[in-house]
């Protein structure tokens, strides 16, 4: 178990209540099979907006008065979005992880993000009615629970902004953890048959 993770949990305890196990998520693996797509579109879209800057740029000389320097500038938003989809995100999802702890106890899966300020979610086990495991060979994982509106790799990364869902229940994971067969049979086990 973490002892920082534990201590953040032992905080959020509710009376009689026991942690089982506290961590934090392993900080590589920052590649998911969505950037086969990703990675590319953003290279795209990255390239593509510095030629319309460029390309603005170059018309802007002989455009009157302030265009020359508005119609360039257009596109700025767009080459840092472009950013945002090679390099961003994978910077957001490294610095995310730092400061993410989890906890399992024998009631409730607790996951704390502490910045400067602390913010914290849980959900009662008892009341969780999806929980999916995807195992890695090396025995590291992630455990999702509930369901996901969008692909698991835009929700957790910084790309989903809070956008309402049709779901009642959005979900959360606890990603990227080590020996996550071990924390999947703890849940398991705490939960109605």
């Amino acid at each position: 178990m973490n002892s920082y993770a534990e201590d953040l949990a032992r905080e959020e305890l509710l009376p009689e209540e026991r942690i089982l196990w506290a961590a934090q998520p392993l900080p590589g693996r920052l590649f998911s099979p969505a950037d086969l797509f990703m990675i590319p579109f953003g290279l795209f879209w990255l390239g593509f907006s510095i030629f319309w800057m460029v390309m603005a740029s170059a018309g802007a000389r002989t455009a009157p008065g302030s265009m020359g320097i508005i119609f360039p500038l257009f596109g700025l938003p767009f080459v840092l979005i472009g950013l945002y989809l090679v390099f961003g995100r994978f910077i957001y999802t490294h610095y995310r992880r730092k400061s993410t702890y989890y906890a399992v106890t024998d009631k409730r899966i607790i996951i704390m993000t502490k910045r400067v300020n602390k913010t914290v979610r849980s959900e009662k086990i008892s009341s969780i009615t999806t929980v999916d495991k995807y195992v890695r060979r090396d025995g590291t994982g992630t455990i999702t629970f509930g369901m996901l509106p969008y692909p698991m790799e835009y929700s957790t990364s910084g790309m989903y902004y809070g956008r309402r869902s049709y779901y009642r229940n959005t979900g959360f994971a606890l990603e990227n953890i080590a020996d996550v067969d071990h924390v999947y049979r703890i849940i398991s086990e705490l939960r109605p048959a």
